[in-house]
């Protein structure tokens, strides 16, 4: 692995060296922070310990009030429910995580995660392997 090592300023190693001490971190996870624009220990703790209550509302995705109704009523009518999932490490986690949550629900779920050749989202050449 390559890791860039950028210098950071008198007045930036400061700031690295007061988050590192206030927050019981090493200095190169401070370090980090500092290169991330990051300038307080407020700051810091902010992202480090960022809690629920700094996530935004999954309500903001357009639709989402509507997906959520045809979900729970597919899991209440014991319906079969296909995960599409994305072949990144996000996707694969995001497809994992609503897999065995459905799982735990009682759910019948399968996954399919398109290769790179069948393209990124939902394509003509994913649908027919699906369908």
């Amino acid at each position: 692995m390559i890791i860039s090592k950028l210098p950071l300023s008198n007045q930036q190693l400061n700031i690295a060296t007061t988050i590192a001490k206030e927050l019981n971190l090493e200095i190169r996870v401070a370090k980090i922070l500092v290169n991330k624009g990051i300038t307080t220990v407020e700051q810091a703790k902010s992202f480090i310990f960022c809690g629920k209550n700094n996530f935004y509302s999954p309500y903001l995705i357009q639709g989402i009030s509507q997906a959520k109704d045809k979900i729970l009523q597919a899991v209440k009518d014991k319906k079969r429910i296909l995960i599409f999932g994305d072949y990144d490490a996000d996707g694969i986690c995001a497809t994992s995580i609503m897999y065995y949550t459905f799982k735990e629900l009682g759910v019948q779920v399968d996954t399919f995660i398109p290769e790179r050749e069948q393209g990124y989202g939902i394509t003509d050449k994913s649908l027919d392997i699906i369908l």
